[in-house]
């Protein structure tokens, strides 16, 4: 493993994923998150802990897509075929964050009737 392909890679994708994020965010939506302020409404952050957390999950996924390079085509093809997979396994894991696929759990007391 090239530690320097790596951390090259890593560093690139976390600069893309920043402008990337620029652009989406701070460009085309702005509009709508202020059109909408009640239902965006967030407390403010610092936009250097966004840029430091993307670079750190570039990062990591430069390392996990350097450890699994064998099991990848070569060339381009074996790149996407990564990325395609690593894009849906982000896609699914949050479909569990979104409220609208919460489930409501009661708590039951002792004693009390659970068939509800």
């Amino acid at each position: 493993m090239n530690w320097t392909r790596v951390v090259l890679g890593g560093l690139a994708a976390g600069i893309v994923v920043n402008i990337a994020d620029f652009v989406m965010h701070g460009m085309l939506l702005a509009k709508t998150y202020r059109r909408y302020s009640e239902v965006f409404a967030q407390t403010p952050a610092h936009p250097l802990r966004y840029a430091v957390v993307a670079i750190a999950i570039g990062l990591l996924t430069a390392l996990l897509f350097a450890r699994s390079r064998g099991s990848w085509a070569a060339d381009w093809k074996g790149g996407a075929t990564f990325g395609f997979y690593l894009g849906l396994a982000g896609f699914f894991s949050s479909l569990g964050r979104h409220p609208s696929h919460r489930r409501r759990r009661r708590r039951h007391g002792a004693g009390s009737d659970h068939r509800a």
